[in-house]
């Protein structure tokens, strides 16, 4: 309670990215008109070129309605809670060394407190928190529907997340494709390896609907190839 608490309060700072409000505003007027942004409506210099942030289109609808019934101190505390609920899933990967992951974590915190800013990577950041959570909870699951339970729950966290900040969500896929790996490894072993192929034939499957759920956005595949025009 005193990590997580300390966490909350690093990470309740002041309101200090400029791009925040853009942000509410592309969600105000989405919600507003019920139609994505297609034209760029903010920068003289791209004037009438199309509208490059309609992958994160969820989370600026998402900030923009804490903004509006909450005010500056309802992001900050919003914040606040992703920061926290982000470390706190971290901190149940594992029970041994729980003290040292404690400190540790909110040293981590400390560190890297200017990337805890009211934007959209903040559900990203929650996002792989709670897929590497759901990672270690699947190699400890000792029945084949208790894993596919954590496959659905990897399936609607990849559909939120793709919505939220689009090609980030990519992440998610690579989290299953490392279990995928191990389970192959597994396999090695010749007293689990009907286990093993039977849930490496599983996380193929929930491969295949990760990869379905990237097209799951309003401008489809875009989402994901907006990715390589940034780069």
């Amino acid at each position: 309670v005193l990590a997580v608490g300390a966490i909350f309060w690093i990470t309740t700072f002041k309101m200090m990215d400029r791009d925040f409000w853009w942000h509410i505003k592309a969600g105000e007027i989405m919600l507003k008109t019920r139609h994505l942004i297609a034209v760029e409506p903010f920068s003289f210099t791209r004037a009438g070129q199309p509208y490059l942030a309609t992958y994160e289109w969820l989370a600026q609808m998402t900030l923009y309605l804490i903004y509006h019934f909450g005010g500056y101190v309802g992001i900050i505390l919003f914040r606040g809670v992703i920061a926290s609920a982000s470390v706190g899933l971290l901190l149940l990967l594992s029970k041994r060394w729980r003290f040292l992951y404690l400190v540790l974590a909110v040293w981590a915190v400390v560190m890297t407190k200017g990337s805890y800013l009211e934007r959209p990577q903040l559900f990203t950041f929650i996002s792989f928190s709670a897929f590497l959570l759901l990672a270690f909870l699947y190699l400890d699951a000792q029945s084949f529907r208790s894993r596919v339970k954590i496959c659905c729950g990897f399936f609607v966290i990849q559909l939120l997340w793709i919505n939220l900040h689009g090609g980030a969500a990519l992440l998610g896929c690579a989290v299953v494709t490392f279990l995928f790996l191990q389970t192959l490894v597994n396999a090695i072993d010749r007293q689990r390896r009907y286990q093993s192929m039977r849930s490496a034939w599983l996380l193929l499957g929930t491969l295949f609907f990760l990869g379905l759920a990237l097209f799951s956005p309003p401008n489809g595949l875009k989402t994901v190839s907006y990715l390589h025009h940034l780069l």
